[in-house]
């Protein structure tokens, strides 16, 4: 499996910087990248500066988007797994994806969940054991653990 990690939509620059350090954690080598989609305000000035410097010395490809349908667009993932809470969202698994699949997992850096646009380009999965938004971080680290699971 290749991985893909994403989080999109973010303005607050500690969201970007705890993501990407979330990903760096896990030193998953099936993650191939980590992509910050759509960031604006403090999160483009502070937070991706920061993002950069953290990926580049764990190795990890940045890859900036201006939002998540251009990265999905030019990564061409298999799967696009979006990070939600909704009760009614398929709960994410290892099972759900082959083993030679390309995964993108992305996540919302807003307090609310995925805009309209983006909710078309992929199908959403909640974190099993768990109600409402866990906050970015969180829930990139639950997700590469859910797909990690039970693979080293």
């Amino acid at each position: 499996m290749r991985v893909y990690a994403a989080i999109t939509g973010a303005s607050s620059p500690q969201r970007v910087v705890d993501t990407v350090k979330s990903v760096i954690a896990a030193g998953w080598e099936e993650i191939k990248g980590f992509v910050v989609a759509k960031a604006t305000g403090l999160a483009a000035q502070a937070g991706v500066p920061e993002a950069t410097r953290l990926a580049y010395r764990a190795g990890i490809p940045l890859i900036f988007m201006p939002t998540l349908k251009d990265a999905v667009e030019v990564l061409s993932p298999d799967h696009v797994v979006l990070i939600t809470q909704w009760e009614d969202a398929e709960p994410l698994s290892r099972g759900s994806f082959e083993d030679d699949s390309t995964v993108l997992i992305a996540v919302s850096g807003l307090d609310e969940d995925f805009p309209r646009q983006d909710l078309g380009l992929g199908k959403p999965y909640r974190i099993p054991g768990f109600r409402g938004r866990l906050g970015p971080a969180a829930e990139i680290a639950l997700a590469i653990y859910l797909l990690r699971k039970g693979r080293d």
